[in-house]
């Protein structure tokens, strides 16, 4: 059994799959499904060889079945991409991942030497956020291999940003 919000398909607003017709698999919430049956209901939803994101609210990806379900959308040659809020430890099963999307936090206990160059980093940046902030973000990531990116939304220092963001390897920023 796995918790399961929703399951979707729609495009890709970020990351390195910005624009991908990708299919999401919202896990969390009370619903419990079997696993066989949150397959099946991808594998109609999704196309050969597609995008699967996996991510929730508060997204653990060492929770039960995650693994299996990992293992599973590839076994169906599908990608799979998982969203985490970066507060939850890597697990042993994360190099079979096609691309992990972590957000950064400052209490980080994602392994960020396990990241790849396909991986990304992301900081998404709300109504409170300082410059400080980004830069605090780039200069921790700036030896990951992975691409970081900066979430901007309508946020002022659009400018500002960019001249950080364009001195760091492989950083972005939307």
């Amino acid at each position: 059994m796995i918790s399961l919000v929703k399951v979707f398909n729609g495009l890709r607003k970020e990351g390195l799959n910005y624009g991908v017709p990708t299919t999401f698999v919202v896990l969390g919430g009370d619903t419990q499904v079997q696993l066989e049956d949150l397959l099946e209901e991808v594998l109609k939803k999704s196309i050969k060889r597609g995008w699967v994101c996996l991510k929730g609210e508060d997204f653990d990806p060492l929770s039960m079945g995650v693994g299996t379900l990992v293992r599973g959308l590839s076994q169906l040659q599908r990608f799979v991409e998982i969203e985490t809020d970066g507060l939850h430890r890597d697990p042993r099963w994360a190099h079979t991942v096609d691309r992990w999307a972590v957000t950064w936090h400052p209490k980080l206990s994602f392994n960020l030497g396990s990241l790849r160059a396909t991986d990304g980093i992301k900081f998404r940046m709300d109504q409170n956020t300082t410059l400080d902030e980004v830069k605090e973000f780039l200069e921790a990531c700036k030896d990951s291999a992975s691409v970081k990116y900066v979430l901007m939304g309508d946020r002022p220092w659009r400018e500002e940003i960019f001249e950080m963001v364009r001195t760091y390897e492989r950083s972005r920023m939307y």
